[in-house]
């Protein structure tokens, strides 16, 4: 497990990502809005990498996220955060990520996710990690994105 990413929250996302590509060097990857995080824009330190810091207008949308590298690890932090009483606030279907939220003993919202190898447009649909993984793994298959068109003849 490591480092992921982290979610900073500012009434003006924009402000904030022109200081972090202005001051520090960070690329913007993406930028969009959705009803949990309002407006999201994503940097990186790595060109062409996957996002390190997401700048949100939603201040509950504020989070630490970390990568696990399979989705059986996923599904056994998962299972060990539910036997520890950990609360477990939800689990999404991101598309790129499946992940699951919780609170730490300070109130601190954590993500753990795993990558899809998925592309293509951001989801927030619920999954049920309990689930075997072989029918998530399906289930996976059958909300892939289509492959991108080839040349037209």
């Amino acid at each position: 497990m490591r480092l992921g990413h982290v979610g900073l929250t500012a009434p003006d996302p924009a402000g904030l990502a022109d200081f972090y590509t202005g001051f520090l060097g960070l690329t913007r990857v993406a930028e969009v809005v959705t009803e949990q995080t309002g407006r999201l824009i994503l940097l990186s330190t790595r060109p062409g990498a996957a996002p390190d810091l997401q700048l949100l207008s939603n201040p509950d949308a504020r989070h630490v996220a970390f990568q696990v590298d399979t989705l059986a690890e996923l599904r056994a932090r998962y299972a060990a955060a539910v036997r520890r009483g950990v609360r477990v606030l939800f689990s999404f279907d991101h598309g790129a990520t499946l992940s699951f939220y919780v609170l730490d003993p300070a109130g601190n919202a954590c993500e753990l996710y795993w990558e899809t190898g998925r592309r293509g447009a951001a989801t927030n649909r619920p999954v049920d990690l309990t689930q075997p993984e072989s029918t998530l793994l399906a289930q996976l298959g059958a909300t892939a994105p289509p492959p991108p068109a080839g040349p037209a003849r």
